[in-house]
């Protein structure tokens, strides 16, 4: 579902920018048709925009058309209605967890935790169990054979019993709980080991784009700074109206990386999260 929503987020931003570059466009179509007219552009100049126009036209219809089929499929699986014109917002994700609550190592640690249990009381039952008893009378003789007096006696002491039988089968049974165990923390561990992995591949993303956003915004800045040179170098018809076309792609192209890498950037956050199950 996540997918779902930030490829919406991708489409929505992809047609914004479009939609930008058709209004600076459109909004060169009264130049190009004075230049025309005056002799200073080519007769095709306002062919050449106008085609370019349509193609941006173009570009927006299909876009808004994977956008509502994207928005179809999302309120699909939330079994609710969308409408396509609804705007999606990017989430604010400022900093990305660094404490695990993934409940599988919970639940691997609390099955540790009963095989230990179990394995303790297995060994309780190998151990011989021993019986105290005490005996005192009063006979003639007593303890002393020799003596022809009554007297007083005490005896007191302590029985061992071990059942062979339940040693050796406990044995077995301790043997296999042990395995159990191991085979329980070698889960653990090849777990603990592909979060590893996942998390190190998800925080590089990260760094990759905050790094590729920071490119982004000069290269907009530079661009921006081209495009306002070549809108008046297209009025006084010192460049041609596929230069100036070109400027401007350029330009959008470069806004469409920037909304691009700050959705993948928050994207990536996301899914950090969601690996530690934050």
């Amino acid at each position: 579902m996540n997918n779902l929503y930030f490829a919406v987020l991708l489409l929505q931003e992809k047609k914004a920018t479009l939609e930008i570059s058709l209004n600076d466009l459109s909004s060169k179509m009264k130049t190009v048709e004075s230049g025309v007219k005056n002799g200073v552009m080519l007769q095709t100049s306002s062919l050449i925009l106008k085609a370019e126009i349509l193609n941006l036209e173009q570009q927006i219809s299909e876009t808004s058309v994977l956008k509502k089929a994207n928005v179809d499929m999302l309120a699909g699986l939330m079994n609710k209605s969308i409408s396509p014109e609804i705007e999606f917002i990017i989430p604010e994700i400022k900093e990305v967890s660094k404490i695990s609550k993934r409940f599988e190592i919970e639940s691997f640690e609390n099955e540790k935790l009963k095989l230990d249990n179990t394995i303790s009381t297995v060994e309780s039952k190998r151990l011989p169990k021993f019986y105290g008893f005490a005996q005192t009378g009063y006979s003639k003789p007593g303890l002393n054979a020799f003596s022809n007096d009554f007297n007083l006696f005490g005896i007191v002491g302590v029985r061992a019993e071990l059942d062979l039988t339940n040693f050796y089968t406990n044995s077995r049974e301790k043997d296999i709980l042990v395995n159990t165990k191991n085979i329980v923390q070698n889960q653990m561990e090849a777990f603990d080991k592909t979060l590893d992995i996942q998390l190190s591949r998800t925080l590089a993303d990260i760094e990759n784009y905050n790094s590729l956003l920071e490119k982004d915004k000069e290269l907009i800045a530079i661009r921006e700074s081209i495009l306002e040179t070549a809108d008046k170098q297209l009025a006084h018809g010192t460049i041609t109206v596929n230069d100036y076309i070109g400027y401007s792609s350029a330009l959008n192209l470069s806004r469409q990386a920037l909304k691009s890498h700050e959705i993948m950037l928050v994207q990536a956050k996301v899914n950090y999260n969601n690996l530690l199950n934050n």
